[in-house]
């Protein structure tokens, strides 16, 4: 019969590696979608999330850029703009500083917060009631 072997108190317990599930989540009311954490400055200047925008506050609507500061564009310059190497540059560094995104809730006035959230209501009660209909 075989000896089994003790671990002596030397011996070292390996950690399981970490998971997406020990990683920070954040929400995006304006796509509602749910990102990890470390994907918010990518998810904040994509181009979804800026369509979201305007879908919400109209064609007029104006697009920020966090990671250059620049402000006062339309959805087409904003295009243009995050596609620029300037941009990806800025970017870039904004994520290796590991800074977090500006929430929604800091860019956008209460007024508009109070749009996106009627706006999601009614979506998910169109969704509930279109499950509910299939």
């Amino acid at each position: 019969m075989a000896a089994v072997q003790n671990p002596g108190k030397n011996a070292t317990v390996k950690k399981p590696p970490n998971s997406v599930k020990n990683v920070a989540k954040i929400y995006c009311i304006l796509c509602r979608k749910e990102y990890l954490k470390p994907d918010g400055h990518e998810h904040m200047h994509s181009m979804l999330h800026h369509r979201e925008l305007e879908a919400v506050l109209g064609k007029n609507a104006l697009h920020d850029c966090q990671a250059c500061k620049k402000s006062s564009l339309g959805l087409n310059e904003y295009a243009e703009h995050i596609s620029t190497a300037q941009h990806q540059a800025r970017l870039k560094d904004l994520l290796a500083k590991n800074i977090k995104p500006v929430s929604v809730f800091k860019t956008l006035s209460k007024e508009t917060i109070g749009k996106v959230l009627k706006r999601n209501k009614a979506l998910k009660k169109r969704r509930t009631e279109s499950f509910e209909k299939g």
